[in-house]
């Protein structure tokens, strides 16, 4: 807890930024920042202690690995996921926790009296965060997911609801053949629209406005949903499934990237997977997919080609 608000105060600050070129003196830190110098020394001190800053010389701040990546222009940015879960929003959905646990009930509509995709339409400032939040998500788990699966040979992608991601650009800026289209909320759809317009990509990528709980209006050899199905219950994520399934052409296959339950025993990925869980049942109404609640959708076990 006490973590998360320190990464999203420095993040704020713009911490980051002030040293891209190099350490400097906590006096200059706090001057451009707006900050009580002693104050400002205690939270990077703080903060030290987990691996993010460090003190160089006698009273200056430098980068880490991990405090480098909390910079707006570093290629695998996470400043805005940091600013995003330390925000006042956040904390006040898990300040009701327990009301999560008691009724099974998303936390963050019994504390601000709406849901999420509601909260997010009536503040416009806590949009962006959210879209900018979840672009650098992408940026982080793109390259994983690129890693794993073998997309040369997947034809006619469609991502399903990945209009505040990178993941369909990624893919077809590593792969020459594939062709994609974007099948997202009309809102999300125009704001994808506008990121596109002048890409390199814009003449194998389509960006398509539709409703995913409806039949997607268009065709597909492989579909990918990016952390799509962790934000809705079985009975809506089913319905995504099978939007997607009727969607496929013939042999056709899918990557779904989620919070998924543990593939393996590995600590780290299962304490990661854990809290995600948490996170979905507090904030929007999800839970972890797991390949037995599949088996509704009509298409357990089709995936796309993992790499050897």
């Amino acid at each position: 807890m006490w973590v998360a608000r320190a990464l999203q105060v420095a993040a704020r600050l713009g911490i980051a930024d002030l040293l891209d070129d190099g350490p400097r003196p906590l006096a200059e830190l706090a001057d451009r920042a707006g900050c009580d110098r002693a104050a400002l020394g205690r939270l990077l001190d703080a903060l030290g202690t987990v691996g993010v800053f460090a003190r160089t010389g006698t009273d200056g701040f430098g980068h880490t690995p991990m405090s480098a990546v909390l910079a707006t222009g570093h290629p695998r940015s996470v400043g805005a996921v940091a600013r995003l879960f330390g925000a006042d929003w956040q904390w006040g959905a898990w300040s009701g926790l327990e009301h999560s646990i008691r009724r099974g009930d998303p936390a963050l509509d019994h504390v601000l009296g709406i849901g999420l995709q509601a909260f997010l339409d009536g503040s416009p400032a806590e949009g962006r965060l959210f879209d900018e939040a979840m672009t650098g998500l992408s940026r982080l788990l793109n390259r994983t997911i690129l890693n794993a699966y073998d997309f040369s040979e997947a034809g006619r992608i469609a991502d399903v609801g990945g209009g505040h991601g990178t993941l369909l650009p990624d893919i077809l800026a590593a792969v020459p053949k594939p062709t994609g289209v974007l099948l997202d909320k009309p809102a999300a759809a125009a704001k994808y629209r506008d990121a596109l317009r002048g890409s390199d990509l814009a003449d194998r990528l389509d960006v398509v406005g539709c409703d995913y709980f409806e039949p997607l209006p268009e065709k597909a050899d492989t579909i990918v949903l990016n952390r799509v199905l962790h934000d809705w219950d079985d009975g809506p994520a089913s319905v995504i499934l099978r939007t997607c399934r009727d969607a496929l052409r013939p042999g056709g296959g899918s990557s779904r990237s989620s919070s998924s339950s543990p593939a393996t025993n590995a600590p780290r990925s299962w304490t990661c997977r854990c809290w995600c869980s948490a996170a979905a049942v507090n904030v929007p109404r999800g839970k972890r997919t797991t390949c037995s609640r599949d088996p509704a959708s009509g298409w357990c076990g089709r995936s796309a080609r993992p790499r050897p």
